[in-house]
């Protein structure tokens, strides 16, 4: 598939930085676990009232922040979330504020192909496979110490959990590239002498590919270059094919929490045309 839009590129995610405290809410299994960048290590509340789900992070000193995100934020279909940015420590004034959104993202309403009629939101198998991913870009850039989240999820039956939690910046640009996303399913697979074949399931991931189509010189090294060179297979990133409003829906589905699985490669060295691609594979 190809397309001219904004692709956007997670930078230093701030949670991870020295001097950031966590507090509030009520945790059995901790919050400070939202720091880890594996979504599979995540913080579960002790209920689902609002108190118990509410937490704050102090960034310790002013941020750039364009996005929050979630990498794995599990509630029910019709939890809310209200997340408060700003340099009052007692969101008194917010720079920021996002208020009541749904902590599933929003979808048109249609029947599935069970004949399910949904509420608006992802269909729960689609969800579910893609490990409940939730991203919030910011309309413009705040510098902000502290974030504040309250969540909503009182008629869940199974605890709110929340695996790595994220606040950043976007590096983004625009120009025409090429694109595809495929799922892979890491489950392994045994096969017995004589019998039948036995798998260890694992869930499905994503993988995005992406690659500009051939530009100038100048321009590669110019525009494109730099989110190449700074995220590598060491660190996690959010990456957002499409930034536009009119894919608001789809946010989820075209953008994934991963990381680099392959380095960077120039081809056609011998015009003065570039073709430099990349993959990110989901954790």
């Amino acid at each position: 598939m190809m397309a001219t839009s904004t692709l956007r590129i997670s930078g230093r995610n701030w949670i991870h930085e020295s001097g950031v405290t966590l507090a509030g809410g009520s945790w059995q299994l901790p919050i400070a676990n939202v720091i880890d960048s594996r979504p599979g290590i995540y913080a579960e509340a002790t209920d689902n009232t609002t108190p118990s789900t509410l937490f704050t992070v102090n960034l310790g000193v002013a941020r750039r922040i364009d996005l929050i995100f979630f990498a794995y934020l599990k509630t029910r279909n019709d939890g809310a979330i209200t997340i408060e940015i700003g340099n009052d420590p007692s969101f008194g004034v917010d720079l920021h504020l996002i208020n009541g959104e749904t902590t599933w993202p929003q979808d048109n309403t249609v029947t599935d192909n069970w004949g399910n009629t949904t509420i608006g939101t992802y269909l729960d198998l689609t969800y579910q496979a893609m490990n409940y991913p939730r991203f919030f870009p910011l309309a413009s850039t705040v510098s902000a110490q502290y974030i504040r989240v309250s969540i909503n999820n009182s008629s869940d039956p199974e605890l709110t959990r929340i695996g790595c939690f994220g606040a950043c910046e976007l590096a983004s640009t625009d120009f025409a590239f090429n694109w595809n996303m495929t799922f892979l399913d890491e489950s392994i697979e045994t096969l017995a002498v004589s019998g039948s074949a036995y798998y260890d399931l694992r869930r499905r991931k994503r993988r995005l590919n992406v690659a500009p189509v051939p530009m100038a010189e100048a321009t590669a090294y110019g525009r494109f270059f730099d989110l190449l060179a700074y995220k590598g297979q060491k660190e996690p990133f959010v990456i957002l094919p499409f930034g536009e409003a009119a894919y608001e829906t789809r946010l989820e589905k075209v953008g994934l929490y991963g990381r680099r699985s392959s380095a960077p490669s120039f081809s056609n060295p011998f015009t003065t045309y570039y073709n430099m691609g990349f993959q990110v594979d989901e954790l």
